[in-house]
């Protein structure tokens, strides 16, 4: 899929990048997509932070996973590893095996 691509069908169709960044975080193959992120935030870590907080708080795990390593590296947002670990245990309680994975790097 070609950036002028997606340029194009978010133009000529009115789409909002949100909705359609939030539409592609949920897809089956959401890691493709996330090479993305920077087409649809020039603006940097501090949009991509808030953004992945508003699509988290839609109930998107993978957008929470993404706000944990926000946290965790300072992207965006004050460096917090205490507020990333929560939300990493968060999710790894609710069996999303790659936030596991993140649990056992804190130990």
């Amino acid at each position: 899929m070609q950036l002028i691509m997606i340029k194009t069908y978010i133009r000529e169709c009115n789409k909002n990048p949100v909705k359609v960044l939030s539409e592609m975080n949920r897809h089956p193959s959401h890691y493709w997509f996330t090479s993305l992120i920077g087409f649809f935030l020039p603006k940097g870590y501090e949009k991509a932070f808030h953004m992945y907080s508003k699509i988290s708080d839609e109930g998107s795990i993978i957008a929470l996973h993404n706000v944990a390593y926000c946290y965790e590296g300072g992207f965006g947002v004050k460096k917090n590893e205490g507020k990333a670990f929560e939300l990493y245990l968060k999710l790894a309680k609710e069996g999303y095996p790659v936030a596991q994975y993140d649990v056992g790097r804190f130990y």
